[in-house]
C-alpha cells in the first residue's frame, strides 16, 4: 500500500508499506525518484522500472494509447493524482510547455 500526503489537491507518495501485495506489485522494491524528479516503481510484467504516475494513470483508466504520454496539469513531477494527468501526444505536451514558458518570460 502507497501512503500518500496531499499537497494541496496532488498526491504525493511518502511511503510503502510491506504488505504482501505491495511486494507483488512492486516485486519489493518501493518507488524511488529518478534524476528528473519522476517516481519510478518496478513493473514485474515489464520486467523493468516504469513511471509511477503512468503505472497510476493505468490503473484508474486502462492502457494508454500508443503515441500518448502523460501531462501532469498540476506540474508536480511526483504528483500521481490520475485526475491531473492528462494524455496528449508529444507535440501536444512541448507546445503547452513552450506556451507556459513565453507567458512567464511575458509576465
Amino acid at each position: 500500500m502507497i501512503t500518500v500526503q496531499p499537497l494541496g489537491e496532488c498526491y504525493v507518495p511518502v511511503s510503502v508499506s510491506r504488505s504482501p501485495s505491495q511486494e507483488k506489485r512492486f516485486a519489493g522494491q518501493p518507488p524511488h525518484v529518478d534524476k528528473d524528479g519522476y517516481l519510478r516503481c518496478w513493473d514485474p510484467a515489464r520486467r523493468r522500472q516504469v513511471l509511477l504516475h503512468r503505472r497510476v494513470y493505468e490503473w484508474a483508466n486502462g492502457p494508454l494509447a500508443d503515441g500518448l504520454e502523460l501531462h501532469h496539469s498540476c506540474e508536480t513531477r511526483a504528483c500521481c493524482n490520475p485526475s491531473h494527468l492528462r494524455p496528449m501526444t508529444h507535440r501536444e505536451h512541448m507546445s503547452w510547455h513552450a506556451q507556459q514558458r513565453r507567458a512567464a518570460r511575458a509576465a
